[in-house]
């Protein structure tokens, strides 16, 4: 067998995956996205509901384990940003031209903060999940059900941002005693 063949990860390896804190982020994310969906359906309607969901999922992607202080500055940006591009979006969704003229500077800028790194990339991925999930939904005559659906949108938008930093003071001691439980595994490894 050559020196450096692919050997399989080892079953604890797994297991620490499991059990990281960026698991028990996306669980409470998921179940944010749960709650929140289900509740603006039983208020509002479907349509509002999936509306409000494209709030949820565009402040999802920054939604990392953080500091309690510093948990809303993460996700603002995603939901100011998601606003108007889902806004502007769905306005000009009947004209290819102008539509084109609003995605080509918004995804080159969106792609240019993913340079970023590890900050800038979940803003990216919100920036084009706004955009994308705005193309997808069905065009309406007028403007007032793209008002609706843009209203809709900042409801889940900041249901979520609220969610969001309740969980993650709710779940902050359990993150970092993840974190630190998963660093010094690692460190163990390397040794």
């Amino acid at each position: 067998m050559p020196r450096f063949a692919f050997a399989p990860p080892h079953p604890r390896h797994a297991l620490r995956v499991a059990l990281s804190h960026h698991v028990a982020n996306g669980l409470s994310a998921a179940l944010g996205l749960l709650l929140i969906s289900g509740a603006v359906h039983l208020w509002l309607g479907a349509l509002a509901a999936a509306a409000a969901s494209v709030g949820v999922v565009v402040c999802i992607p920054p939604d990392q384990p953080a500091p309690r202080r510093g948990k809303l500055r993460q996700l603002l940006p995603a939901a100011l940003l998601g606003l108007p591009l889902f806004l502007g979006t769905r306005l000009l969704h009947g004209d290819a031209l102008q539509l084109g003229l609003l995605l080509l500077p918004a995804t080159f800028i969106a792609f240019l903060a993913a340079a970023w790194g590890k900050r800038g990339i979940p803003l990216s991925v919100s920036i084009m999940f706004a955009m994308l999930f705005a193309m997808a939904m069905p065009a309406h005559d007028g403007i007032a059900p793209v008002l609706a659906s843009s209203l809709h949108f900042a409801l889940g938008a900041g249901l979520y941002l609220l969610w969001a930093t309740l969980a993650n003071a709710l779940l902050g001691g359990r993150y970092r005693v993840q974190l630190l439980a998963d660093t010094l595994l690692a460190l163990s490894e390397l040794m």
